[in-house]
Parts: C-alpha cells; structure tokens; sequence
C-alpha cells in the first residue's frame, strides 16, 4: 500500500512539472506575439487570446489604437505569421 502511494504521489509530481513547463512556454509565447504585434501595429494590448481560427491554433490579440480606434490581429500560433 505504501509503494502505491509514493508512485501516486510521484505520477502527479510528475503532470505538475510537465503542466508548469507549458504554462512558462505559452506564456513566453504571448509576449512574444504581443511584442511583435504592438512593434507592427502600436497601440495599446487590451487583451490577447488563443482560439481556432479556419482549422488553425491562432492568437487574438485585441488592441487600442491612439485615435482609440479597437482592431483585432489574429497570429497563426505555428509560424507566427499575422493572419489579418
């Protein structure tokens, strides 16, 4: 019973190390986008989600403008190629 509990305790050690590895390299990611987006666009980042867009893994990344306009820039998630 005891080796049964330290396994356990080791297979969710384990998912949290791999669970906090992806959360730091989504995370690095946005600033990455949200850099190369307010480089390109200016303006001010008002929120920046991730979705499918057309069967592709995009960010949406939701900016205000200086003239307070909001525009929308998606970012394919694969190439970092701004989609529109």
């Amino acid at each position: 019973m005891k080796s049964r509990n330290v396994i356990s305790q080791l297979v969710v050690a384990s998912m949290f190390m791999l669970w906090s590895l992806i959360v730091d390299a989504q995370e690095s990611s946005v600033g990455q986008i949200e850099s190369m987006v307010l480089e390109f666009y200016g303006g001010e980042i008002l929120r920046t989600d991730i979705e499918t867009y057309n069967g592709a893994s995009v960010y949406k990344v939701k900016l205000l403008g200086s003239d307070n306009s909001i525009r929308i820039v998606r970012v394919d998630a694969d190439t970092g190629e701004i989609i529109d």
